[in-house]
């Protein structure tokens, strides 16, 4: 029995899909060359992603700028992180109550990779800024 093979797309391909109107309508990422259905955004996930990019913005201005929900891309992905900086970016997991935090770019790929549930959270390159991951969710 052959197991099928699965197509892996490039972003290149991922980017012609958007402009021929392919992924219309749809709220999908390109992930390690595969394309996946995101779920949609309810309210609660955006005042989250919304509260803490502003908490950011207000702790951070002048050295950093904060990306808010929009894509990143990479050798074969282009996630869509709610919040975002160059050595790394995180996702708020409304659904499971984590935060999912990438970080130690290398080669257009995240060599780490760690979900916080509690305890307090300190961005790579603020590590003096603290949020306590409960006033997150």
């Amino acid at each position: 029995m052959t197991i099928p093979t699965l197509v892996k797309w490039t972003i290149e391909d991922y980017h012609n899909m958007i402009e021929a109107g392919i992924l219309a309508r749809k709220k999908v990422e390109l992930i390690a060359g595969e394309i996946i259905e995101m779920t949609p955004e309810k309210p609660f996930h955006r005042r989250v992603t919304f509260k803490l990019a502003d908490y950011f913005r207000e702790k951070l201005r002048g050295k950093a700028i904060i990306f808010e929900a929009h894509p990143i891309t990479l050798f074969d992905s282009e996630p869509e992180p709610d919040i975002a900086k160059i050595k790394e970016y995180w996702i708020i997991d409304i659904q499971n109550s984590q935060v999912i935090i990438f970080q130690r770019p290398k080669n257009d790929r995240y060599l780490k990779q760690f979900n916080v549930t509690q305890g307090v959270i300190s961005p790579l390159a603020f590590q003096d800024i603290e949020i306590k991951s409960n006033l997150i969710f």
